[in-house]
């Protein structure tokens, strides 16, 4: 029996401590477990807070790139915008002194008509009328054929007249009108009146619905004065007018073959040949002109489209 009971004993002893040991080894499993658990639990919120401080950084950059590019956007739109203000006032200025030499163009040419009513136009009528008032009471054929030369200067006058008021209105040029024939008729006039002989050439090829009105007139005027001051001075019998294309330049020349002289005598030039020059500079051309006594005058004109 005593033996029976150590035997028990025994077993139970050994029941307890596998009990024993397979408790503790579960303990250490759990606490293994809760270890590893508790590990990756801080490590996972070691990541969120990275992702959280990574996010906000981001944000960050995000949001001060967007402030810094907003601010420059600004900034350059106030420089367009400071620009276009600065580009209005120089469209402004621009149609202030483009207004102010129109004004004075007008100017010119209203003194240009005056001197050419009152030193040509009024002083042939005056001549005239002195002449036949020396005619009153007088007879024979001869007075009768000096006072139909009379008439026939009043003829003359009445086509100078009649050329003035047709020039004022040719300021402008509408995109329909051929520039050419305008300025051919022109010099067609010009020289009917006083009976000299012309000849017009231009080239094809020059682009004249490129050119600006304020072009056009300056040129029309330009030739208008010089056909003038031929007239008046020249004594000539023929007269070339002429357009042609030098590469980027047109060429515009007037001579004659009158008493030249221009250059040598300075009591010729007179308010038209300073009209010439003024226009040349409005339109940025270049002025020559040759004229020798006894070989006639020749005006060129160069200027760009």
């Amino acid at each position: 029996a005593g033996r029976e009971y150590a035997r028990e004993r025994i077993r139970i002893s050994d029941s307890l401590q596998q009990a024993e040991r397979t408790f503790r080894d579960q303990f250490a499993k759990i606490r293994f477990e809760t270890e590893t658990l508790e590990s990756e639990k801080n490590k996972a919120t070691r990541q969120i807070k990275w992702l959280s401080v990574l996010l906000l950084s981001l944000s960050t950059g995000f949001l001060l790139i967007y402030i810094l590019i907003q601010n420059k956007l600004n900034k350059r739109k106030l420089a367009l915008s400071e620009m276009q203000q600065k580009a209005n006032e120089e469209i402004y200025n621009l149609m202030l002194a483009q207004q102010a030499k129109l004004d004075e163009g007008r100017q010119l040419e209203k003194r240009r008509i005056s001197e050419e009513l009152h030193d040509g136009i009024l002083g042939k009528l005056f001549g005239v009328r002195l002449s036949l008032d020396g005619l009153n009471g007088k007879k024979g054929d001869h007075i009768v054929e000096t006072r139909a030369g009379y008439l026939d200067q009043l003829k003359t006058i009445e086509d100078e007249i009649r050329q003035v008021s047709h020039e004022l209105h040719s300021d402008a040029f509408s995109s329909e009108t051929l520039y050419v024939d305008v300025v051919e008729n022109l010099v067609e006039s010009q020289c009917e009146v006083s009976a000299l002989n012309h000849n017009f050439d231009t080239d094809p090829s020059i682009p004249w619905e490129l050119a600006s009105n304020n072009i056009k007139v300056h040129l029309y005027r330009i030739i208008q004065e010089a056909m003038q001051n031929i007239r008046k001075h020249a004594r000539a019998t023929n007269v070339n007018v002429s357009f042609e294309k030098h590469e980027s330049d047109i060429a515009l020349t007037i001579s004659d073959d009158g008493i030249g002289g221009v250059g040598e005598n300075k009591s010729k030039k007179g308010i038209g040949l300073r009209n010439i020059v003024s226009r040349v500079k409005q339109i940025n051309g270049d002025f020559a002109i040759t004229s020798n006594t006894g070989n006639g005058t020749t005006i060129s004109v160069k200027f760009n489209l």
